[in-house]
């Protein structure tokens, strides 16, 4: 592709809405730049928003991190409680219920509870 070729957006969405595909342009606009899910890229304005804590709390809490900060790349501090990515309330629910759990189960050693929770 040469600098006067338009990229195409291949963004593309399954019958029933659901995101299937986002372009690399699409995903800076409205999810780095914007506010969207980072997970569906549904709207603020469509869904309730809960936001993803991006160290997740059980892991704040285990180490007492809530009160501790965490200086970014680009030199800002902020503290761990809050550095969170836009995601809607299902999205986030999804993450806790199939990702978070069963890894702070198996973290504490309870191999058969996460195992149980992923279905293996």
């Amino acid at each position: 592709m040469n600098d006067t070729t338009e990229q195409r957006d291949v963004t593309l969405a399954g019958r029933d809405g659901r995101l299937l595909l986002m372009s690399c342009q699409t995903f800076v606009n409205e999810i780095v730049m914007g506010d969207a899910c980072f997970v569906c890229g549904a709207s603020p304005r469509d869904k309730m928003f809960n936001d993803e804590h991006i160290i997740p709390r059980w892991i704040l809490k285990r180490f007492g991190l809530f009160d501790k900060q965490i200086t970014l790349p680009s030199g800002e501090r902020r503290h761990y409680r809050g550095y969170r990515i836009p995601c809607c309330v299902t999205c986030n629910s999804l993450l806790g219920d199939t990702v978070e759990a069963p890894i702070s189960q198996l973290l504490d050693g309870d191999y058969q509870g996460a195992s149980h929770k992923t279905g293996t």
